[in-house]
């Protein structure tokens, strides 16, 4: 094979080899950080010294904290919910308190039937 070829990657092995994204190494083209070269109508990055040494920065780390805070917030909304019904609970053992000590003060009565003649 040809040593040109070699020097020559996939967008989504440069993005393996570089522990990031595809869409990061899209970036990085679009903004001319990488260099790259056409085949047949498919891109590929070059894959020399400043490829090997060039630190590329993660797109993923501010979708990551939004995705956190979006997070925190749906737990804060989940725990006050359950404050909700835990306040609701207590509500309904209250009230079922009272209804059974109602029923033990109510004496007991015996219903007489009388004959039928």
């Amino acid at each position: 094979m040809n040593e040109s070829y070699d020097k020559l990657m996939t967008i989504a092995d440069a993005a393996r080899k570089k522990s990031c994204t595809r869409q990061t190494i899209y970036n990085a083209i679009k903004t001319g950080v990488l260099k790259t070269a056409q085949i047949g109508g498919r891109t590929f990055i070059v894959n020399d010294e400043y490829f090997q040494s060039m630190p590329i920065k993660k797109s993923l780390e501010p979708s990551l904290k939004r995705s956190v805070a979006l997070l925190e917030n749906r737990i804060d909304e989940a725990f006050v919910c359950l404050k909700r019904i835990e306040a609701s609970l207590q509500d309904c053992l209250l009230r079922l308190k009272k209804v059974e000590d109602t029923v033990k003060k109510v004496p007991e009565t015996k219903v007489r039937y009388k004959e039928s003649r």
